[in-house]
This record gives C-alpha cells, sequence and structure tokens, in this order.
C-alpha cells in the first residue's frame, strides 16, 4: 500500500480567518505522523483536509467541508505517495475546493471542488512543491489550477 511521503495545504483559513496555513509542506517521509495542537488548534479540520485526497467532499462529524471552508475562499490539498514498490514512479494526489457562499445561477450549487493525480516523470510541473497553488505573492484562483 503506498505511504504518504509529503503533504502540501495552500490557503487554509479556519475559524473565521483566525488560524491560517497559507502554503505549507510537512514530511511524514512514509512515517506515521502525529498532529500536536491544543483543543479547538484545528486538528479535525487538518484531517478532513488531507482526507478529500482520497474521499473527495468527505465530512467529519456530520460537518461538511463547505463550513470549514470559509465562504469566497478556496483551498488546495495535495499529497505525494510513496508508492509500494520501487519500480514505480512517486504520485501526487490532489483536491482543490471553492465556497462560492452563494448559489451560482442556474447551477444551483454554492460549492465546486476537483481532484487530480499525476505520476512524477523528467517534468518537474506536477511535483507537490512546484505545483502552482502561489502565482507571486498571491494564492492561484480555483479556475486558473483547474487550467493548469
Amino acid at each position: 500500500m503506498p505511504r504518504v511521503n509529503r503533504i502540501r495545504v495552500s490557503n487554509i483559513r479556519m475559524d473565521g480567518g483566525m488560524k491560517v496555513l497559507g502554503d505549507k509542506i510537512w514530511e511524514p517521509n512514509g512515517l506515521n505522523t502525529v498532529f500536536l495542537l491544543e483543543n479547538g488548534g484545528g486538528k479535525t479540520s487538518i484531517i478532513q483536509l488531507l482526507l478529500q485526497v482520497v474521499l473527495p467532499n468527505y465530512s467529519i462529524k456530520e460537518r461538511p467541508l463547505k463550513k470549514t471552508v470559509g465562504k469566497g475562499s478556496s483551498i488546495n490539498v495535495a499529497v505525494e505517495w510513496l508508492p509500494d514498490t520501487e519500480d514505480k514512479p512517486l504520485f501526487v494526489t490532489g483536491f482543490s475546493f471553492h465556497n462560492y457562499g452563494v448559489k451560482q445561477g442556474n447551477l444551483n450549487k454554492t460549492y465546486d471542488y476537483y481532484s487530480y493525480i499525476a505520476e512524477y516523470d523528467s517534468d518537474d510541473s506536477y511535483k507537490i512543491e512546484t505545483l502552482p497553488f502561489v502565482t507571486g505573492d498571491q494564492f492561484t484562483t480555483f479556475s486558473n489550477l483547474k487550467n493548469f
């Protein structure tokens, strides 16, 4: 079974923007990992975000993702995986989510999301650290990342 090598989150704002993870990479290197945070520190929210790359739009404790992601906000989550055999390349699974906050015209939805997967090869553009979650000093918009 593949193991998590690195995790990247971008533009995560919790508790009305009081807790922010701008563009962060964690490196568990295929080992067990523990998030040590105080009560209310965001452990459940972080785990919910990480689960999105495997179970898109998954709710924890009956809390839908649109309640975790602020209205008008977009988030990005990517996980780099170590394959279970050495003859296979590393790969990344990702998830992007946008909470419109209000229904979007005739689409009758208040949020949108997409998932993706890419194997590593000689092209560096799909590696976890080079995914364009941030352009210059701005977070990449939901639609621009989707077009990428």
